[in-house]
């Protein structure tokens, strides 16, 4: 294979699998019932001293909410989630756009209030002394926040497992064609033969079958696995909401993929990219539920197809980084709430947009229908009133400017170009 044909799949096909301990460690074998230290999850050792990944952290971080709020700022990256929920997650389609719409309705309050603040005292007018008050919906926001809420908790981590899949589905692929890379066939040795069986016909739905690879990864021997529900890999960091979700979908009987935070014997955690179904025999009675684990700690480090979260990770690292997109990005109120018109919202304001300020149709394709009518200014000496009203927001260089050329051609500038003044001076 050519270098440049292998150049891509450097950076697309980053390694997945971690090698278990050495086997001298002697770590596979069935752990002793009558030893009470093998039922509690070691803490892992401090980073600084070994250089461990801070991995519960970066759990943590990529299911928040600040990784969804990044994602949702960048408009290619939220077609992408969009057009995930749309192919594999219809219903939630609907949270998407309830959450968006109040969205732009807190964004129309937001530039209303800016309007607000803007209104200046008037003279003579007591009533205009106070500023008037802020416009405030908490009901709207709560709602809001709850439909955020619910995109971070179940489409947020749908999104990433469907992403990692791919990645994943695309290194086996290779792997089997014998077109991965040389330096990632050792890194993907193993890849997909990480698994176990379960039975839920019996009670707790224990594991009663584990892979040689399973056991090597979480460093259980099948005197430990067998006979237990796999729960005993879960940890203080384990998402409980993913852990609902897998409940869930081995009680009624369907697929699923998740990712969430796993951890080993010695208490060491590893990212766990889980994908169940169930098998079904010959009267289409479920027998056993298949889970095949990927390692995919390596994805999380490397923030493998997720730009929104390695735009998080940098901002956390770079607190002036934060700062500096923050006012490289600034935007108004009006700017924020324009952003999110739809293609109808966008054809309105292009067709009515501005009608209130429009003192003359500018329409060069129908200049004689203007010109024929009358000016909706009356101008009645060009050199003086109407001069003074249009210069009053000019600096002293552009009136003089301006006046010259009303002298030179007899013509105002700007929507008024169209406008002869010389009847008017004649007269």
């Amino acid at each position: 294979m050519s270098e440049a044909s292998t150049a891509p799949t450097e950076h697309t096909l980053p390694p997945l699998q971690n090698k278990g301990p050495p086997d001298d460690l002697d770590r596979l074998e069935p752990v002793l019932e009558d030893d009470p230290k093998n039922f509690d999850l070691l803490a892992a050792p401090p980073e600084e001293a070994t250089g461990v990944y801070p991995l519960e952290k970066r759990s943590e971080q990529l299911m928040s909410k600040e990784h969804l709020r990044l994602l949702f700022q960048d408009p290619k990256l939220l077609l992408q989630f969009t057009g995930f929920l749309n192919s594999h997650r219809p219903r939630s389609v609907r949270t998407l756009v309830y959450y968006l719409d109040s969205l732009k309705a807190l964004r129309a309050i937001e530039y209303a209030n800016a309007i607000s603040e803007s209104l200046e005292p008037l003279r003579d007018l007591d009533f205009t002394k106070s500023s008037p008050l802020q416009t405030m919906n908490k009901s709207l926001q709560d709602r809001a926040d709850q439909a955020f809420d619910v995109l971070v908790r179940d489409d947020l981590p749908a999104f990433v497992a469907y992403t990692w899949i791919q990645i994943v589905s695309e290194s086996i692929q290779r792997r089997i064609t014998g077109t991965l890379a040389p330096h990632l066939r050792e890194a993907s040795e193993g890849l997909a033969e990480v698994f176990c069986l379960s039975d839920p016909s019996r009670k707790d739905n224990p594991i009663v079958f584990a892979s040689e690879e399973f056991q090597r990864t979480t460093q259980y021997g099948m005197g430990y696995s067998v006979g237990r529900n796999c729960r005993f890999l879960q940890g203080p960091g384990t998402n409980p909401n993913s852990v609902r979700r897998l409940s869930e979908a081995c009680k009624a009987g369907k697929e699923h993929s998740e990712v969430f935070l796993n951890y080993r014997r010695d208490g060491s955690p590893f990212m766990n990219l889980l994908m169940i179904a169930p098998l079904l025999d010959s009267k289409g009675v479920i027998r056993y539920f298949i889970g095949a684990q990927v390692d995919v700690s390596g994805l999380v480090k490397d923030c493998t197809g997720l730009e929104a979260y390695q735009r998080l990770l940098d901002r956390a690292q770079d607190p002036e980084l934060a700062l500096e997109e923050d006012r490289e990005n600034y935007k108004d109120e009006f700017q924020n709430l324009s952003e999110m018109f739809n293609t109808k919202e966008l054809e309105s304001v292009r067709k009515h947009g501005g009608r209130m300020h429009r003192d003359q149709i500018d329409d060069e394709d129908d200049r004689a229908s203007i010109t024929s009518h009358r000016p909706r200014l009356l101008i009645q000496d060009p050199t003086s009133e109407v001069l003074e009203s249009r210069t009053s927001v000019l600096s002293p260089e552009q009136a003089l400017s301006t006046k010259d050329d009303i002298r030179l051609n007899g013509r105002l500038q700007g929507v008024y170009q169209h406008v002869s003044l010389w009847p008017l001076i004649l007269k």
